[in-house]
């Protein structure tokens, strides 16, 4: 091992160690700026799937974006995307001048014409240089094609006030646990996620 992959490998080491003790998931975006690419190598742990998954290749273009489960009276609210054929959480991408937190409320407006509220954690904060964002339900990577994959910021939602005048055209539709159960068109991450979300609510 020369001392190029030498440092590096020290570099890795200690992101890795990072997540384990402070259980942050922006650490991994450590991992993935490190590159680790020395003159002809090939850091397999990284890229053949048996670390980072295979979805995570370095050599693919990623987009960030949001979804939103929207959530009222055990049931989670839906879109027909036309292209895909399937029922999937509102959602798009988050433009360059806004946060992820913008994105959630604008998508939500300009598809379903309802003002919505985040639900989730939002850490306290005194540093008036710094912004606190409302944490993800969760987040995960989708293929898109061969060469594209979007990173998503899924958040959840109930809705504050009454219903505007929406910019989207897609059908949204409303769905219970049973529901997401029949409809085939629905996949199976969006029901397992939609399922949890619901019996979340219910415990509230």
């Amino acid at each position: 091992m020369n001392v190029f992959h030498s440092v590096n490998f020290f570099l890795i080491s200690s992101s890795v160690n990072n997540i384990f003790r402070r259980g942050s998931g922006l650490v991994w975006s450590k991992i993935l700026a490190l590159g680790v690419r020395g003159p002809g190598s090939n850091p397999g742990f990284l890229t053949d799937g048996n670390f980072m998954g295979k979805l995570s290749s370095l050599n693919l273009k990623k987009d960030f974006v949001v979804a939103v489960y929207i959530v009222k009276d055990d049931k989670i609210l839906l879109v027909n995307h036309k292209k895909l054929c399937k029922w999937l959480p509102i959602g798009g991408h988050i433009e360059l001048d806004e946060t992820p937190d913008q994105a959630v409320l604008r998508e939500v407006q300009e598809e379903t014409g309802l003002d919505a509220e985040i639900v989730s954690e939002k850490y306290p904060n005194n540093d008036p240089n710094v912004e606190m964002l409302t944490r993800p339900n969760h987040v995960q990577l989708e293929k898109i094609d061969k060469k594209h994959q979007h990173i998503d910021f899924v958040y959840v939602c109930k809705i504050k006030g009454e219903q505007k005048e929406r910019i989207g055209t897609e059908e949204c539709k409303w769905f219970s646990k049973e529901d997401l159960d029949v409809d085939q068109r629905v996949p199976e991450n969006v029901k397992f996620f939609g399922k949890r979300i619901i019996d979340m609510f219910r415990k509230k």
